[in-house]
């Protein structure tokens, strides 16, 4: 069993572990899921408290013994949008605390997949037009099911967006987006993206892959301007789109 995933949803790793031992023994006492996980006793109490707090477990006593019983796996289902509605309802409070800061010019980096995915959900929730530069499948290489992921959730944002490619290069097929083709010659590694008040540099050959995010309505000003004076250039030439 992969504890990991019940780490990633929340519980620590002892509690995962005691999870995955109760529901394999039906009822037990906290010694004998000590005896089976090798974990020493004091843990397994921090640990079956834990649980019980969340909903995942639920204990008998029976004369001087404490019986524990894990609770049914659909519960962690609830156990999940429990912790979605509290982020709900604390979400516009921290969203303001941040929005209050002063908007000053900021950079940060991204890397790897967990990275990458983190700039296509603030692509997704600005909302905004994407205008870029190099446009390739490369994501789709990469990361497959993230970026078909991304992708069904623009259209059904109705994100739109206008890219420059260079010359036979391959991009990716969609009604939201237009293509325009730049000389050949304007190849390279990387790919540009501009939206709201942001600038993305893609590294895509880096490995890992990284974006450097550069927050700055100056700059996200410049570099649009920029797009449409190339975009304008290289005019409506027809080209054949490839995916």
């Amino acid at each position: 069993m992969d504890l990991g995933k019940l780490v990633e949803i929340g519980l620590t790793r002892r509690e995962a572990a005691a999870y995955v031992a109760l529901l394999g023994m039906g009822e037990a006492k906290a010694g004998e899921i000590a005896k089976l996980s090798h974990e020493d006793r004091t843990n397994v109490y921090d640990s079956l408290s834990g649980l019980v707090k969340k909903g995942l477990a639920s204990y008998v006593a029976k004369g001087k013994a404490t019986y524990y019983r894990a609770s049914e796996p659909a519960k962690l289902q609830d156990f999940l949008s429990e912790k979605e509605k509290a982020l709900q309802e604390v979400l516009p409070a921290l969203s303001g605390i941040y929005r209050s800061y002063p908007g000053k010019p900021s950079v940060q980096i991204y890397e790897g997949k967990e990275g990458i995915k983190t700039v296509l959900s603030d692509i997704l929730r600005e909302g905004k037009e994407l205008l870029g530069f190099g446009a390739s499948v490369r994501i789709f290489e990469l990361f497959p099911d993230a970026a078909g992921r991304y992708m069904r959730e623009r259209r059904k944002r109705k994100i739109y967006s206008r890219q420059l490619y260079a010359d036979g290069d391959k991009v990716i097929k969609t009604p939201l987006t237009r293509y325009r083709a730049t000389p050949k010659e304007f190849s390279g590694p990387a790919a540009t993206y501009i939206y709201a008040d942001k600038v993305v540099m893609m590294l895509w050959f880096t490995e890992p892959p990284i974006a450097v995010m550069i927050k700055s309505k100056d700059a996200a000003h410049a570099y649009r301007n920029y797009f449409e004076f190339v975009w304008k250039m290289v005019g409506e030439k027809k080209h054949k789109r490839r995916a």
